[in-house]
């Protein structure tokens, strides 16, 4: 059996942060979170996921340091 696709949801607001990953991982999705950009570039770099699902406004990200971690990620590829 495959292992489930791997989602990162990314939100500083904690209820549809928790509610979008628990939808997620009743629906069979290894649905992993962080509550701002530097725990998701850090789970990235720790675990590489096949979706993100982020906020753009939140604590880390003024900057979009979030993107810019993605596409170095994707030059990298």
């Amino acid at each position: 059996m495959a292992s489930p696709e791997r989602i990162l949801v990314a939100d500083d607001d904690e209820t549809p942060l928790l509610s979008t990953a628990d939808l997620l991982r009743r629906e069979g999705y290894d649905c992993v979170t962080a509550d701002h950009a530097g725990a998701a570039i850090a789970a990235l770099a720790a675990d590489p996921c096949d979706l993100l699902l982020a906020d753009i406004c939140m604590p880390g990200n003024a900057d979009l340091e979030l993107v810019q971690h993605l596409t170095r990620i994707i030059h990298e590829s």
